[in-house]
């Protein structure tokens, strides 16, 4: 058990050198639920877990979103995780939540079939609108396309591309930049395989996922620094 200031802060699951970590934040997570209501913690549940083997060590905040463990060299000081325990909201959930437009973002992704639109005032869902929109064949992309712009009410105001290829098969592809050609959209979507394995590859290999900053300019000359050690790498092959 972790105490800060004579509270409780997280826990500690120790396990034997050359354990396997992996599953193992099922079994602190217990630990972190299932604390005793007489003792002092900073929130319920508590919310920082290490699980170590003394060689390897991995921390995670279950408050961020989507919260998994992660690879750290050391564990916090005390005063940090405090710091952290008193943050209304952590930094992963702070910048989940930024506006992309705000930083002068472009981005392209998809809609699930069910996600609630809003075009012409009326609302439905994405699937039940593509079968109004009379698509139009585009030989260059070899897909049916048209684009509109809707409004989703957990995302704001998107540029929305539906496109139906040989087989029937829909997608619906969002972007926030609402002026954006029908054919740019799909093709920035059809890039997204390059980048997906580059993401993998400096992951894997760079270390893209092992920055422990918390000072945004920190956190971006390690990105960067992480791209120019992949392009070193791959210059050397």
């Amino acid at each position: 058990m972790l105490f800060v200031d004579r509270k409780a802060v997280g826990i500690i699951e120790a396990k034997k050198e050359g354990t396997s970590l992996s599953g193992v934040d099922t079994q602190s997570q217990k630990y972190l639920d299932g604390l005793p209501p007489h003792v002092q913690r900073v929130g319920a549940p508590l919310p920082f877990a290490y699980e170590s083997t003394g060689v390897e060590t991995v921390f995670r905040d279950v408050r961020d979103p989507d919260y998994r463990s992660r690879r750290v060299f050391s564990f916090h000081r005390p005063g940090t995780l405090m710091d952290r325990a008193r943050e209304p909201e952590t930094l992963r959930a702070r910048l989940k939540t930024m506006p992309l437009r705000r930083l002068g973002l472009v981005w392209v992704g998809t809609l699930y079939p069910r996600t609630i639109v809003v075009w012409r005032a009326e609302r439905r869902s994405v699937s039940e609108l593509a079968r109004t929109l009379p698509l139009k064949w585009r030989k260059r992309l070899g897909v049916r396309a048209v684009a509109v712009n809707v409004y989703a009410p957990k995302y704001g105001s998107l540029r929305s591309v539906v496109t139906r290829n040989r087989h029937a098969n829909h997608e619906y592809i969002v972007t926030n930049d609402l002026g954006a050609d029908l054919t740019k959209v799909i093709l920035r979507k059809m890039s997204r395989w390059s980048i997906e394995t580059l993401f993998r590859d400096t992951k894997q290999y760079a270390g893209l996922e092992a920055c422990q900053c918390r000072v945004d300019r920190a956190m971006v000359r390690h990105v960067g620094l992480v791209l120019l050690t992949f392009v070193v790498l791959q210059m050397m092959r």
